[in-house]
């Protein structure tokens, strides 16, 4: 055996396969106790390993611990676990540069999720995920007049394309009363809302105005909704919603019509700059689950 001690220091070849051993002592050490062990590099045999630092007998893979009440970096393989592994990093033929058993949590030592973050994180790159988050949204509004062009007839509302407020891959394109359509960019559950001001300018109005959302020209149950105006030339609205699962290419158009075609998209507003007769908000509040 060639055993060589220099205060502390211990270099042993064969006793207990130990290469090198950085021992603390109960004279140089009290609180650690008679050899606690701060470096061990074993021969581990036929395991295929070339380095391996452990704390026998605790668990623990690598401790760094400032003073026993805090710990600074553990790296925990749980023998009680056949096959995990508390950390991972193989840069050889491995299919993975790192791999992380469990959930982690950044800010937080309770992670409920692969990765939870209690806090704001900041990306000078770009993320690149499959089912990650982006925000969709799409305001129209109009100031202009359109009347019910046959009893009847649903026809679509036109907003005007320069006053939209859009984020992400919703687009509007405003052509005529019959093909005005917004198509959706990305599939999820979209919240859409609209609003509709009415006026009829018979001197009797007796008529029923509806107005709906369509999907590839289909009624999207839920969004129909009806105004009876009782008096002529008086604002009166049609306002509805829904949440509704939609793809990537689904068309969507507010539509409206009534029995009669006194009844027109007005209003008799006084005050204000804009004065809207009808608003859309589209925005996305989840995504599909497959």
């Amino acid at each position: 055996m060639n055993d060589d001690t220099i205060d502390g220091l211990n270099i042993d070849q064969n006793a207990g396969n130990i290469a090198l051993r950085v021992d603390h002592s109960n004279a140089h050490n009290s609180a650690g106790g008679v050899g606690s062990t701060w470096l061990r590099t074993t021969n581990p045999g036929t395991t295929g390993k070339v380095l391996r630092v452990d704390n026998a007998g605790t668990g623990e893979g690598i401790l760094v611990d400032q003073n026993g009440d805090g710990v600074g970096l553990k790296i925990d393989s749980e023998a009680t676990t056949a096959g995990k592994a508390g950390l991972i990093i193989e840069t050889g033929q491995g299919a993975y540069g790192a791999l992380i058993e469990g959930n982690v949590g950044i800010g937080t030592t309770t992670p409920t999720e692969k990765l939870t973050v209690i806090g704001n994180a900041s990306f000078t790159r770009n993320v690149t995920a499959s089912n990650i988050w982006n925000t969709q949204l799409l305001s129209l509004h109009t100031d202009a007049i359109q009347c019910v062009q046959s009893s009847g007839l649903f026809q679509n509302i036109t907003f005007n394309d320069t006053t939209k407020t859009k984020v992400g891959s919703i687009s509007h394109n405003p052509i005529g009363i019959t093909n005005a359509t917004i198509t959706i960019g990305t599939d999820g559950f979209y919240d859409m809302d609209y609003l509709i001001q009415i006026i009829d300018s018979s001197a009797s109005p007796n008529s029923h105005v509806l107005g709906r959302i369509t999907k590839n020209d289909v009624e999207i149950n839920g969004t129909l909704e009806e105004y009876d105006p009782t008096r002529q030339n008086t604002d009166g609205e049609i306002q509805g919603g829904i949440i509704e699962p939609l793809n990537a290419g689904d068309q969507i158009s507010v539509q409206f019509t009534s029995d009669d075609t006194t009844v027109c998209m007005d209003t008799d507003k006084t005050f204000g700059i804009h004065k809207d007769t009808a608003t859309l908000k589209i925005r996305k509040v989840g995504n599909l689950i497959s």
